[in-house]
């Protein structure tokens, strides 16, 4: 098989030769008939030397696609450099269509968050409540006021940086459904350390604690039988702010800890929902903040979970200045 190649390599070669001596030998010649022989050797040339490799190879990759060659089969006939970077193109082209697909979807999801009516969500949700609330169902308008604010929060088109109190605000609205949910087998804590911090003041990525508080609740307290308890403990050192949400549930195995530690250290890429939860929230952090800023997480397994988020004390000045920078990329 090889010796037939090189000789159908050598036939080719000479041929082509042998058309650019004529070319040269009519070069010496002189007149329209001439020259107009002269473009027709070397279109020949083109087709000895350059199209009939390149059909062959279209045969070869046509017959791979109808799974009628293998990929050995091509490898045996096509030079490995070749090869190569048939296959590099395949992989460069599969990224481009993965990435294009995904724009894609990005944009399907705008569109249907932009078909949301956000009044007609928050009226028909007040309705309830106030039909609740007359009727004397005073839990079922609680939960509903609850809901109707964490939907205006989420949807809100409001910056991407807000205070600190108004995402604190937020998780108490969430846990308070959750409370509802679980039969309020669960409770919260909210301690500020020496109340160092001003939470009317500091700012933070819209929507960081919420994602962290549904963690600790799916993956900590509903695994364990009895009452549970998260604890949001907020403290400043220096011109840092760390905010420690800890729960007293099941806890983690070291291989889960370290798992979600190298997610958000970007040494794996997250394949599950848990991880791309915590990888999103982690990668906004370092987004505006930088590298040096994210989540970190501890655990005692049987114990409970810890995950600590460390943001720079960022004011309402140096907020916007960020979320300008933001848009631009």
């Amino acid at each position: 098989m090889k010796n037939r190649k090189n000789c159908f390599h050598l036939f080719q070669c000479s041929i082509g030769f042998s058309i650019l001596l004529l070319v040269q030998t009519m070069a010496a010649l002189c007149g329209p008939c001439v020259r107009f022989l002269s473009a027709v050797a070397v279109l020949l040339v083109f087709i000895v030397l350059f199209m009939v490799p390149l059909r062959k190879r279209k045969n070869l990759l046509l017959g791979f696609q109808k799974k009628q060659l293998t990929l050995n089969e091509i490898a045996a006939v096509m030079p490995d450099c070749e090869l190569k970077g048939l296959i590099d193109s395949i992989i460069i082209n599969y990224e481009k269509g993965y990435q294009a697909d995904m724009l894609i979807r990005q944009a399907e999801i705008r569109y249907l968050q932009g078909q949301i009516k956000p009044h007609f969500l928050y009226n028909s949700l007040e309705s309830i409540r106030g039909k609740a609330y007359i009727d004397g169902e005073m839990e079922i308008a609680n939960m509903t006021e609850a809901l109707a604010a964490y939907f205006r929060y989420s949807i809100s088109q409001k910056g991407r940086m807000v205070t600190l109190a108004e995402e604190v605000n937020n998780i108490r609205h969430y846990f308070l459904i959750q409370q509802y949910r679980f039969q309020k087998r669960f409770s919260i804590e909210y301690l500020n350390e020496k109340e160092e911090i001003d939470l009317e003041n500091l700012y933070i990525p819209k929507m960081t604690l919420q994602p962290l508080i549904e963690n600790a609740i799916s993956h900590g307290l509903t695994q364990k039988t009895g009452k549970g308890r998260i604890q949001v403990r907020m403290e400043r050192s220096d011109q840092r702010v760390v905010l420690h949400i800890s729960d007293d549930g099941c806890g983690m195995t070291t291989e889960t800890v370290k798992w979600l530690n190298d997610i958000t250290a970007d040494k794996i890429k997250p394949q599950t929902e848990r991880g791309m939860a915590i990888y999103n929230v982690d990668q906004r952090i370092k987004l505006y903040f930088g590298e040096t800023f994210g989540l970190y997480f501890s655990s005692t397994e049987g114990f409970g979970t810890n995950v600590e988020v460390t943001i720079p004390a960022v004011d309402e000045r140096w907020a916007r200045s960020i979320e300008e920078k933001v848009n631009e990329i």
